[in-house]
């Protein structure tokens, strides 16, 4: 279960067509030119993509209507409680994914209720917990990963490198422990930078706060492009999971301050 969920808004630039909702893209395929776009990128042309960790993260961006295809973070979780999770990313993110992950460093845990087993990367200090079906060999399972995985990130890549602007969401866990620190957002949007020149980069800092409103979140403005919104979005069903927040303020949010904006120039 993941710690900190983060998530990547990518901003459409003046291209041809809009990479978000071209079925021949989605299926390994280049685009033709002029491709109508679908579903929601032809109405608002603002393809987004999560960049982690786990299914809080994605989910709120489906809910808020602001992801529609799947990337390399959406449901891997961390491993261990790291105050430099957001470090990292940048860093994968930056260097292409080209260190991510090799065949020999994944540890079977325990098989999951879910019907998948559970492995760990501890080189990378992440959780691996729908992608290893129970039952199947270690082999088959593992090249079926490595091929989707080499998918999801040559799509998030492409995103990235075809953005005039970038915003990163960032959503720390209800029940988290070692909260995201803005040092840490900061030295994340300098690798990113760097790595993209071409590419504004701003990021998005949910914080917990407890008894504040999510409709009036409290709006920190840290500078270089950093921002946290801080308001209560723990989730009031008591049958709900510790780390799961409440996903209808979270998407509210998300929704009200991002999706009606436009950001192709």
């Amino acid at each position: 279960m993941c710690k900190l969920q983060t998530a990547v808004h990518i901003l459409r630039s003046k291209l041809p067509y809009v990479w978000t909702g071209c079925p021949r893209r989605s299926a390994g395929r280049p685009c033709a030119p002029n491709a109508p776009a679908t579903g929601y990128a032809a109405h608002r042309q603002q393809p987004t993509a999560p960049l982690g960790i786990a299914c809080s993260c994605s989910k709120t961006l489906r809910m808020a209507d602001l992801q529609h295809l799947s990337f390399p973070y959406d449901w891997i979780a961390p491993a261990k409680d790291d105050a430099h999770e957001l470090v990292e990313r940048g860093r994968h993110l930056s260097d292409g994914f080209a260190t991510w992950f090799a065949k020999d460093e994944f540890r079977y845990v325990k098989p999951l209720p879910n019907g998948m087993d559970l492995y760990l990367n501890d080189r990378l200090s992440l959780a691996f917990l729908h992608d290893f079906p129970h039952g199947l060999d270690y082999d088959t399972a593992f090249d079926r990963m490595q091929a989707k995985y080499r998918r999801r990130c040559e799509r998030l890549l492409d995103l990235v490198r075809a953005s005039k602007r970038v915003l990163v969401v960032v959503l720390d866990r209800p029940d988290q422990k070692v909260r995201t620190e803005p040092e840490n957002g900061r030295l994340a949007l300098r690798k990113l930078s760097a790595a993209f020149p071409g590419v504004r980069f701003d990021l998005v800092l949910l914080q917990l706060e407890k008894g504040r409103d999510w409709r009036k979140p409290r709006v920190t403005d840290y500078g270089l492009g950093l921002t946290a919104l801080g308001f209560d979005y723990a989730n009031p069903d008591p049958s709900a999971p510790a780390y799961e927040p409440d996903f209808r303020k979270t998407a509210a949010v998300l929704r009200k301050r991002y999706a009606v904006r436009d950001y192709r120039t």
